[in-house]
């Protein structure tokens, strides 16, 4: 590449803002077309489940607002500004958008995929902490994103750097999506075995057998099963040393994502004294509102052996105990009458409410008598948890590699001489 002439962003977009819906008129039922707002745009995608709205009243001013495939949104408010932007997919369709969300088109030889890759630079989100404006909520305008400056390779040039890094966004992507199953699978056997006794009730099954009403879980469970408290079968928060000034991992609330298993994310920080600690094979259970609510519950499996990690304050750790494992821990975290019961044992103020480890410990389970069934349990589980480690572990090689080429392949510093061959290597 020959040295880049420098240009300003909007010169080569097109940039228009959402509407301003009225709050009180959304709804949640999936009545209307889906709303994309500021927190849907999260970091790399859209996000959907709880905070999705829907507007039902569908006028001829709202024309101009729908998205479009390959759109690209950046979220122009919040603690995350710069960092929270998302391409629309045509599962994702049909969107309108509302206000303080900005919509990216790409024209004048600036080609679409490219501009994401300007957005999720670096190189964006330096410029964007050096004008954002606000302090308890940092904002920026759309004129400010106009304002980014940046070179503008040739198509081609354009070309190969969209391949390599769509390629590394494409097996990452597929890394999660594998995780999720696996996720599912887990909680689908855990579900059948152990809430809804399905091997218990078919006869055809080697463990079949008859049921009888249990007064303190008020249901039928399978004869012959105990009820425990979970903090008979799974240690919380077990005590664990680690001498002041050590530096270890630590894992923040901001650092575990919202339904998902996997910490991809965490810091290499001085041990103070607080926070709760960890080893590999624990689960961090978020314990406070709205994290509690929306699901941030990971799995510790990134730590050297025998070495112990540390975080928020606000994480229960619960561990392995006897023949329970990981994954059955991670899956009765998932379980919807344990969250449940987690949200109702909240106590404190508004927006700072949390729930007692110790309360929490207390709420009951059956086991099955027969240690037969847990083992199985553990060994077709056992593979899943390995994967999804060696998933998390590869991504988190990719986003390294991605970083490392990312501003060299955007500054013009870097020819891939062969791009195929490079892409063969990645696939690999």
């Amino acid at each position: 590449m020959n040295k880049l002439e420098m240009n300003d962003l909007e010169h080569y977009i097109d940039l228009f803002t959402g509407f301003a819906f009225k709050s009180k008129k959304f709804n949640t039922d999936g009545n209307g077309v889906r709303l994309v707002r500021g927190d849907n745009v999260t970091e790399g995608k859209l996000r959907w489940g709880e905070k999705t709205k829907y507007w039902s009243d569908l006028t001829s001013d709202l024309d101009r607002y729908y998205l479009k495939e390959n759109d690209i949104l950046v979220s122009m408010d919040g603690s995350k500004v710069g960092k929270n932007f998302a391409h629309v997919k045509k599962a994702d369709l049909p969107l309108l958008l509302v206000q303080r969300v900005a919509c990216l088109r790409a024209k004048n030889g600036l080609l679409q995929d490219y501009l994401y890759i300007l957005i999720s630079s670096s190189r964006f989100k330096k410029y964007v902490d050096l004008i954002k404006t606000g302090t308890s909520i940092p904002h920026i305008s759309g004129k400010q994103i106009k304002q980014f400056n940046f070179q503008l390779p040739t198509l081609q040039e354009q070309k190969t750097a969209i391949s390599i890094l769509k390629t590394m966004r494409d097996k990452i992507e597929l890394n999660h999506q594998m995780n999720e199953t696996l996720e599912q699978m887990a909680q689908s056997i855990f579900k059948s075995w152990f809430v809804d006794f399905e091997p218990f009730r078919d006869p055809e099954h080697e463990w079949y057998c008859e049921f009888e009403y249990n007064e303190e879980l008020e249901k039928e469970i399978p004869k012959g099963w105990e009820v425990n408290t979970i903090g008979e079968i799974i240690d919380f928060n077990k005590r664990r040393s680690l001498a002041k000034k050590t530096k270890t991992i630590k894992v923040g609330m901001a650092d575990i994502q919202e339904w998902k298993s996997q910490i991809e994310n965490y810091s290499i920080e001085e041990f103070k004294g607080s926070g709760s600690k960890f080893e590999n094979g624990d689960v961090l259970f978020a314990r406070i509102t709205p994290c509690l609510e929306n699901g941030k519950t990971g799995i510790v499996n990134f730590l050297a052996d025998d070495q112990i990690g540390f975080g928020s304050t606000e994480f229960i750790v619960l561990s392995p105990k006897e023949e329970i494992n990981t994954a059955f821990i991670y899956s009765l975290t998932r379980e919807e009458n344990f969250r449940n019961n987690a949200i109702n044992l909240m106590t404190g103020s508004s927006g700072r409410q949390r729930v007692d480890h110790k309360a929490l410990s207390q709420w009951l389970f059956p086991l099955p008598n027969n240690i037969v069934v847990i083992q199985q349990y553990n060994k077709i589980t056992k593979p899943f948890l390995q994967k999804m480690k060696l998933n998390n572990d590869q991504n988190k090689n990719l986003k390294a590699l991605r970083d490392l080429l990312l501003p060299q392949l955007i500054s013009g510093k870097l020819r891939i001489p062969d791009p195929e061959k490079f892409l063969e290597v990645i696939d690999t």
